[in-house]
């Protein structure tokens, strides 16, 4: 079994997406297809999305963001983000976009993640943009998003650690005002996390049946 890599210096996108290994995302569309599902692509969320990350985790890096971006609301989000105190105790000592590559111990399939903070304390977070106006409906869109798959997912990136991180928060931000936030804070055994960890086991098993070397796809074959 290999042991999990943890990339560092930090990669570009471009060069994350080269990686051959199964992402999140990879799981998402496999999802989608086997259940012909299709998702509305909202450009402008997900751009918005991609630059309030940048904004707070990498605000180092050149803003080079569509004009479909409202900059004023992006800025007054990140300002209640960081004085948000739960937020800013982990953000001070976490290291942010942290890019990890494992091999599940079930499947033997190599996976990726991008990690949004792995901080200190012995916590993993990530950011979420959110419609929600209370923290009881972030907390059920967090099931129907299938963020439960992905904490999971990230979470055993860590399985074969010394040391295993202790908690994972869900900060949900409102995309319009009050820009108000929510946490969601999970612990390893939690139905949440039980759930998600199912959704992904199930997927990566359909992914390796369906995959030749070349990662060439075959017709879908859903396993129990």
């Amino acid at each position: 079994m290999m042991k999990t890599e943890v990339l560092t210096p930090k990669i570009s996108d471009e060069e994350y997406r080269r990686l051959k290994a199964v992402s999140n995302s990879d799981l998402t569309r496999l999802r989608d297809e086997l259940f012909a599902r299709t998702r509305p692509l909202n450009t402008k969320a997900l751009q918005m999305g991609s630059a309030l990350h940048q904004s707070v985790l990498e605000p180092h890096l050149e803003k080079n963001w569509s004009d479909q971006v409202d900059v004023d609301i992006v800025e007054s989000i990140k300002d209640n983000l960081n004085h948000f105190k739960p937020f800013q105790i982990l953000r001070q000592q976490a290291e942010c976009e942290v890019v990890r590559v494992w091999e599940d111990d079930m499947t033997g399939v190599l996976c990726k993640g991008k990690l949004d903070m792995v901080c200190a304390q012995g916590v993993l977070a990530d950011i979420k943009t959110t419609s929600c106006d209370t923290a009881e409906a972030f907390r059920r869109i967090c099931r129907t998003y299938d963020y439960d798959r992905q904490v999971a997912f990230y979470w055993d990136s860590f399985r074969n650690e010394t040391k295993l991180p202790e908690r994972f928060v869900l900060f949900g931000i409102q995309k319009n005002f009050p820009y108000q936030i929510y946490t969601y804070e999970l612990l390893p055994d939690d139905d949440f996390v039980k759930r998600g960890r199912n959704k992904y086991q199930s997927l990566l098993k359909t992914w390796k049946s369906n995959h030749d070397d070349k990662t060439q796809r075959r017709k879908w074959i859903i396993l129990d």
